[in-house]
């Protein structure tokens, strides 16, 4: 069943809003429980055997200065939302400028389509976040065998 956005589409246009898309967003993800933080500190730890092979296939066809951090990353934290298997390389500050360097989607242990986007900032690889595509939930890190481009 299609979802109909036509009366969130037709109140933005009532309001005469100029923001359209930001009131949108709004809108559709409008939820009445505390956001979740962004980025949550965990105990440093080195990357799984799953973590490592989705980044290096991520790194595969990126520069070689890219490349050559892969060996040293260490886990810093996780996404708040406490569902999600996204990590992160190094503490989230407000300052961040992150950029996504590589993106690719496979299938997790649920048989689920999982987006795989590794991010940097400023040639530091700062995070590597998943995203369920098909909508499916709970989901997993997606297996590095399956990865093709999005």
């Amino acid at each position: 069943m299609a979802t109909n956005y036509r009366p969130i589409a037709q109140k933005i246009h009532d309001e005469k809003r100029t923001d359209s898309f930001a009131k949108i967003t709004q809108l559709l993800f409008k939820r009445d429980r505390k956001a979740a933080p962004y980025f949550l500190p965990q105990p440093e730890r080195p990357l799984t055997t799953s973590e490592r092979d989705v980044v290096e296939r991520l790194l595969r066809d990126t520069p070689l200065e890219f490349q050559k951090q892969s060996s040293g990353l260490r886990v810093v934290g996780r996404c708040g939302c406490g569902k999600c298997p996204t990590i992160f390389f190094q503490p989230h500050t407000a300052d961040l400028k992150e950029c996504d360097l590589a993106s690719m989607q496979g299938i997790d242990d649920f048989n689920g389509l999982v987006g795989a986007v590794l991010l940097h900032d400023n040639g530091k690889l700062t995070q590597l976040e998943f995203f369920s595509i098909d909508g499916h939930d709970p989901y997993l890190t997606p297996k590095p065998g399956t990865l093709t481009s999005m």
